[in-house]
Parts: C-alpha cells; sequence; structure tokens
C-alpha cells in the first residue's frame, strides 16, 4: 500500500504575488500567510464586505495541490 506524503507548500509561495479581493485592510492575505504570523491568532484574512474572497496563489514552481486546509475559530465560521 502506498503512502502519501503531504508537505507544507507555503515555502513555495510568491506571496508578493498573491493577491486576495475583499481583504480587510487589517486583515489581509499577506499578513495572514507571513511566515511570522501564520501561528499568531490575531492574523487572520478577514473579508471587508461579505463572507466571500476570492484569493489567488502564486508558486515560485510547479506544485501539485491535493488539499487546502483552512483553519478559523467555529465562532467566526459564516452562517
Amino acid at each position: 500500500m502506498a503512502t502519501t506524503q503531504h508537505d507544507d507548500i507555503i515555502e513555495h509561495l510568491d506571496i508578493r504575488q498573491c493577491e486576495c479581493l475583499n481583504e480587510c485592510h487589517d486583515h489581509n492575505l499577506r499578513m495572514a500567510l507571513s511566515a511570522e504570523s501564520r501561528n499568531d491568532p490575531t492574523q487572520y484574512l478577514q473579508s471587508d464586505c461579505d463572507e466571500q474572497l476570492l484569493i489567488h496563489l502564486t508558486f515560485h514552481q510547479l506544485v501539485r495541490i491535493h488539499s487546502l486546509v483552512i483553519a478559523a475559530p467555529a465562532d467566526a465560521l459564516p452562517n
């Protein structure tokens, strides 16, 4: 049986080229993805107008994405 290894590919992101539409100025995508703030609960991505965020990620090299993990506190999830 083959095992599949899942790696964190954040190091392959070109964060300067990543963008998010509808992001709040104080809680933007670059802050949420930066290595310094990824584990800081005060740094998160938030929409400035509704529950929708349109995220465009740019990578330095070709990557294969199997799944994405998006974490949020249960009391902050949209209805």
